[in-house]
């Protein structure tokens, strides 16, 4: 089972579900592949 996260994206100036890149390390938009976050360890 997966956790879906969302968060605003700037430059999609929309709230959009985030998915892991950087092997887990970051979180990028759906759409437009900007990085929104980071997992902090």
């Amino acid at each position: 089972m997966t956790l879906t996260r969302f968060a605003y994206c700037e430059r999609c100036d929309a709230r959009r579900e985030l998915v892991p890149v950087a092997g887990g390390e970051a979180l990028a938009c759906c759409r437009c592949d900007a990085i929104v976050g980071g997992e902090r360890r």
